[in-house]
């Protein structure tokens, strides 16, 4: 095609690619809460009227938590992280700069900030941001894990590890617990309500473990994860995220979803899926009017080359 309508066809196109590239960062985004330091928190509720999410700490969550169908689903939770060859250390172990409010909303991202030593010289190595966001009208949440290295130097053989201690449905030693390829799961056995809780992240696992509560606590605490697939009882999963080198002054990032459910398919769609929040900014209102203006330079252009 040539001419004037071959032209302006081709024009017309740039003008389609250029606002399909710039919608892009258009996606709205969730709601962020603004920084604060309230004084006596140490953990944040959120119910969406699905799951309620009525204990989640700065640090660690527990005890008997995170109700859904009425009955709490988890008893302990918690992350850790090493380097190089030393024991991984419980986040809990560290100091709290930034709490949570004591409640929250459903869709917003609200963030806790602690610092943490990694190797017993009495300095913080790394800070975490740990943020959560409860999705409305959803039976999954998120936890975003930003880890920031302020040690001055290279942290080789950086790990995290994510644990949970489910109990599933309020139940105890009436659980089984597995490992399906790209996350972990648990289920309740005796509830009535069948219920299959479990996690994974935005990225696949180095490791898991699955085991009795206990021993997947050892495990993750000496760094050595079983890589078994299957137990039935008091059941406790955990994952292992290994990030290579963290190089001084860089960051990394780990989103991990929580998911509730009432059948194992239901959850492995869940988990599957994985529709993480754009990581792009929203468009700010300067941002849009700029490309208003553009686009309408553009169309003017056009109209002065059809004349």
């Amino acid at each position: 095609m040539n001419g004037k309508y071959g032209k302006e066809l081709s024009s017309m196109a740039l003008i389609a690619i250029l606002v399909i590239s710039v919608s892009a960062f258009v996606t709205p985004v969730a709601a962020k809460d603004p920084p604060h330091t309230p004084s006596g928190s140490a953990s944040i509720a959120i119910d969406n009227g699905i799951i309620n999410i009525d204990v989640f700490g700065e640090a660690y969550s527990g005890t008997d938590v995170w109700l859904y169908h009425g009955g709490s689903n988890a008893y302990y939770e918690g992350p850790l992280m090493s380097y190089g060859a030393n024991d991984p250390v419980y986040l809990d172990d560290g100091t709290v700069h930034q709490f949570y409010p004591a409640t929250g909303n459903p869709g917003v991202w609200y963030d806790a900030i602690v610092g943490l030593d990694l190797d017993g010289d009495n300095s913080d190595d790394v800070t975490v941001t740990r943020s959560i966001m409860v999705p409305s009208g959803q039976k999954y949440f998120l936890v975003r894990y930003t880890i920031e290295n302020i040690k001055g130097s290279d942290l080789t053989n950086f790990r995290f590890f994510q644990g949970v201690d489910y109990d599933a449905g309020d139940a105890g030693t009436g659980d089984e617990g597995g490992y399906a390829g790209d996350f972990v799961w648990e289920h309740d056995l005796d509830d009535g309500f069948g219920t299959y809780v479990g996690f994974n992240g935005d990225r696949r696992s180095d490791h898991h473990s699955v085991d009795d509560y206990s021993d997947m606590w050892d495990d993750l605490a000496a760094g050595s994860l079983n890589d078994a697939n299957y137990y039935i009882g008091d059941a406790g999963v955990g994952l292992e995220w290994d990030f290579g080198t963290l190089n001084a002054g860089e960051s990394a990032d780990l989103t991990v979803k929580f998911a509730f459910a009432d059948s194992y398919d239901e959850l492995k769609n869940i988990l599957e899926l994985l529709p993480l929040p754009p990581s792009v900014p929203a468009m700010t209102p300067i941002g849009i009017a700029a490309l208003v203006g553009l686009l309408g330079l553009i169309g003017a252009c056009l109209i002065m080359r059809r004349r």
